[in-house]
């Protein structure tokens, strides 16, 4: 900085001043501190928190007392207070302060109130919209309602209903002898009781306006209704109560005498009812009612007994604020009303009305109350009817009950044959009607009709009537008339008024056609081929011409045309229909209708089952003693006499779904044939041959001569097991398990000591050749067979098995009168109410299902779930395990012929 260079004399002065005491400079006055002061209301404690923003202090954090004061603080200070939460209270804003003098902020908090209304025994309150209208409430249940005691619903909808008077209709709350529930609990008491589940409003002249319901919202089952009941005597109930048409519920109940408040609760399962303790809150709703109209008729019956006409003061109630025109009619013939209409005025939403309106027209306000006339033109008669009420769209709306009585001289009617009266076009038909004279009368009747079809006319006829009378009443229809049902009405008049009428109901037909199924005519049809259906179509009422014949209700995969046929009256036409199944059309039975855009209304007999079979190939002759090959089946198609080797030869066929791939023949006239793994042996006894799938022949060494059963297939080994038979003595025999090896004629005995039963018996193998079973269908032993070890025990637990069937893990299953049953590790055995025919044994390519056959059926078995599927296929003469896995089927079909074609199936 640059320094002042200052005169000598300056310099001296200063240095003077320096050296000598000076006074203190004037001070600014200081400023006066303020105080600050936090009271509370509404609780006696709350976190506050106090902060100064000018300085960022916090002078107060926490709970603070109903007042606090903060002192010594300056002037412009700004402080900021931030009520915290209190339990049950709502807290009041955050503000801000600057002080400029001593100030005091005072922090209000609220009481949060309850939502609803506190539920009380002897009155109901609270608030409740939606309702336009002011009036008077009641308690009302499914009886009707409690005029005894009676509150206000205000134009603000406020609700006061006090409860101090006992209502009528009370009824024990437990049931009694007779009753069809019962009570299973304890109870101090049964007391008699009614119970009301909602409010009517209702306005000064009882027009029901709306319905208030009470539900809990606290301290109770959220959402039940509040019930009012009103006990003669304090009781105190636990139990349940089961009814036999209305279900059960459960009480818990603790009952004053006098009224009292309940909850009534229910879930899909359960429903009960439970006094209410505790604090319980409630809130009203309410619906408005449907505008209708309710009338009140005199209980007296109007007495037509001197004269035609009767004249009678009727209240109109207008529920649900119903208003607008209305049309008047009764519900009994001859029986009507004057005025036909009536304007029923709009209800004003507080009540007030339409009163000089209503007054206007001769009518009390709100109420519409005024004399209707009833003229009964009809003859003798007494009874109950209606007051039938419409709006002005003809839409019924409400009405009333009366009765009335006419036992006056008259006029009984009725009709003799009503029952299926025909009325052809361009024909008559006679309707036969008698009169009764009823109180003396006596006079001419004419008998006549009304309500008839249009194009129909009648020919009324008089008889002179004393006591009985009878006539026909010819009617007659035109060329042109329509076809229908109709109600027409006999009558019976005097001097052209009716006096008795009877309803009868005629049918003018249809010209149409009747269709009927040959009761014989069950249809099936083959996956990829047709059949047809055969039809009779015939002629009714006449009818004439061409109409089209259609199949409907047909399962996937199959179709069927249209046709069409000419028909003339008075004939029968059979036709067939073609139906074609495509190749993949689901297999099972349906039931198919036959039907024509004109059939009669009471065809019968249009139904036919249709039968869905497995595609099939059609064979070259008869086959027997299918046995499985590599690729199809093998089978005995035939045979000749080789006059050279001096021996019947058999031709063995190789049969595919292609057709036949292979004939050889083989000495023998019933050869025996086992499927091996290299082709199939065949032959008798020593003569045995194996023949590969081509038809190449192979000599093997003679084998056993004494087999009286022997396995249609190798074992895993390439052996065939046999039961052989050694004779002893006269008569005597014994018979052994052995196993032949057909590529070194060996025989050996497994040393198994079991009764085998004469003959008959079977071996069933497991798909892998490791396992078999021998069955005997009568009588004999069961034996599971290890033929890799060799070795055989007994299946106690089976015995007359008809078919069998072993898994490669040696699970065995066998069939006894067709049904399925499996032995278990433990030896016992488990059965299932299934029908499988006749096992076959365990598909080849899938482990887990069993194919079993009767003689018309087969069935695949679900090994895990035991669930059966059953495919129809035909006349069954052999049925097969593919090597391939699944199920080679051989039918034959029986035609009218007399021929016998045969086919074969692959089912998988």
């Amino acid at each position: 900085m640059k320094k002042l260079h200052l005169p000598t004399a300056m310099l001296g002065l200063t240095v003077l001043l320096t050296a000598c005491p000076q006074p203190d400079p004037p001070q600014p006055p200081k400023p006066t501190p303020f105080a600050f002061t936090v009271n509370l209301t509404g609780v006696s404690s709350a976190p506050v928190k106090v902060t100064n923003t000018t300085t960022n202090a916090v002078l107060n954090e926490g709970a603070l007392a109903s007042g606090k004061t903060f002192s010594d603080l300056s002037a412009g200070t700004v402080l900021k207070i931030e009520p915290g939460a209190v339990n049950g209270y709502t807290a009041p804003a955050a503000q801000t302060v600057t002080l400029d003098a001593n100030k005091t902020v005072t922090l209000e908090y609220k009481a949060v109130q309850a939502p609803g209304n506190a539920v009380k025994n002897d009155s109901i309150q609270g608030t409740v919209t939606g309702i336009p209208y002011a009036g008077k409430v009641v308690l009302a249940d499914a009886r009707g309602f409690d005029a005894k005691n009676a509150g206000t619903l205000s134009a603000s909808g406020s609700v006061s209903l006090p409860l101090n008077v006992a209502p009528a209709n009370l009824f024990p709350i437990l049931p009694t002898y007779g009753s069809d529930c019962t009570f299973t609990g304890t109870a101090s008491d049964n007391p008699s009781v009614r119970f009301f589940t909602s409010m009517d409003v209702m306005n000064a002249e009882e027009d029901l306006l709306a319905s208030i319901e009470e539900i809990a919202l606290t301290g109770a089952v959220a959402g039940s209704r509040v019930v009012r009941v009103y006990s003669t005597s304090a009781a105190t109930i636990k139990g349940t109560v089961n009814c036999m048409y209305t279900g059960s519920y459960t009480l818990d109940l603790t009952l004053q005498a006098g009224w009292n408040a309940i909850t009534s609760s229910s879930t899909a399962s359960s429903s009960g009812l439970k006094s209410v303790t505790g604090d319980v809150r409630s809130e009203l709703r309410a619906r408005l009612y449907e505008p209708r109209v309710t009338v009140q008729l005199p209980d007296a019956a109007l007495d037509f007994t001197a004269n035609d006409t009767v004249t009678v003061p009727v209240n109109f109630y207008q529920d649900g604020a119903f208003n607008g025109q209305v049309s008047l009619s009764t519900s009994f013939p001859g029986l009507t009303v004057e005025p036909a209409t009536l304007t029923l005025p709009a209800l004003s939403t507080q009540s007030a009305g339409a009163a000089a309106y209503l007054r206007g027209l001769g009518l009390s306000p709100q109420r519409v109350k005024t004399n209707l006339t009833f003229r009964y033109s009809g003859g003798y008669a007494e009874g109950p009817f209606r007051l039938i009420v419409k709006d002005a769209a003809g839409k019924e709306v409400g009405g009333g009950s009366g009765t009335f009585d006419a036992r006056r001289p008259g006029i009984g009617l009725s009709v003799s044959d009503s029952y299926n009266l025909v009325l052809r076009p361009e024909k008559t038909l006679n309707i036969n009607v008698s009169a009764q004279s009823i109180g003396g009368f006596t006079g001419d009747v004419t008998f006549s009709a009304t309500d008839l079809p249009t194009g129909v006319t009648v020919t009324p006829v008089t008889k002179s009537l004393s006591n009985f009378a009878s006539a026909p009443v010819t009617l007659q229809a035109a060329a042109n008339v329509v076809p229908g049902a109709y109600s027409i009405t006999m009558t019976a008049e005097v001097n052209g008024v009716i006096k008795a009428t009877s309803k009868v109901n005629i049918t003018i037909p249809k010209p149409s056609v009747s269709i009927s199924v040959p009761f014989y005519s069950n249809v099936s049809v083959h996956q990829g081929s047709e059949s047809t259906v055969s039809v009779d179509v015939r002629s009714v009422e006449g009818f004439t011409g061409a109409t089209t014949v259609t199949l409907t209700n047909l399962p996937a995969g199959v179709t069927a045309t249209a046709k069409p046929v000419n028909i003339t009256p008075g004939t029968t036409t059979t036709m067939q229909i073609p139906v074609r199944a495509a190749a993949d059309a689901g297999l099972g039975n349906a039931t198919i209708t036959v039907t024509s855009p004109d059939l009669t209304s009471n065809s019968q007999d249009t139904t036919v089952t249709l039968s869905v079979r497995p595609a099939r190939t059609a064979l070259n002759g008869s086959v027997s003693q299918a046995t499985r090959a590599t690729e199809g089946v093998w089978g005995i198609t035939g045979g000749q006499y080789d006059n050279a080797a001096g021996i019947y030869m058999s031709a063995l066929t190789r049969l595919t779904m292609a057709g036949a791939a292979t004939t050889v023949y083989v000495p023998g006239a019933s050869p025996r044939l086992i499927t091996t793994s290299g082709g199939i042996i065949a032959g008798e006894a020593t003569k045995e041959v194996l023949i590969s799938d081509t038809g190449i022949k192979t000599t093997l060494p003679a084998g056993p001569s004494n087999a009286v059963v022997m396995s249609s297939q190798t074992d895993s080994l390439g052996r065939v097991w046999l039961i052989r038979r050694v004779i002893s003595g006269v008569g005597g025999y014994t018979d052994n398990l052995a196993v032949w090896n057909p590529s070194t004629g060996t025989v050996q005995d497994v040393n198994v000591e079991a009764n085998y039963g004469y003959s008959g018996g079977q071996f069933i193998f497991s798909p892998d050749g490791k396992k078999a079973l021998y069955i005997n269908e009568s009588i004999g032993d069961t034996l599971k067979i290890d033929t890799v070890a060799t070795t055989a025990s007994k299946l106690t637990m089976v015995s007359g098995a008809s078919g069998g069937a072993i898994a490669n893990d040696g699970t065995v299953w066998f069939s006894t009168y067709n049904q399925l049953a499996r032995v278990n590790a433990d030896d016992s055995v488990t059965k299932f109410n299934v029908n499988v025919g006749r096992l076959k044994g365990f598909d080849f390519n899938n482990s887990g299902v069993l194919w079993g056959a009767d003689s018309y059926s087969v069935f695949r078995v679900n090994a895990s779930t035991s669930a059966v599927t059953s495919i129809t296929v035909g006349d069954i003469t052999s049925a097969v395990l593919a090597t391939s896995g699944g199920l080679n089927v051989i039918t034959q079909e029986y035609l009218v012929s007399g021929n016998r074609p045969y086919y074969l199936s692959y089912l998988k």
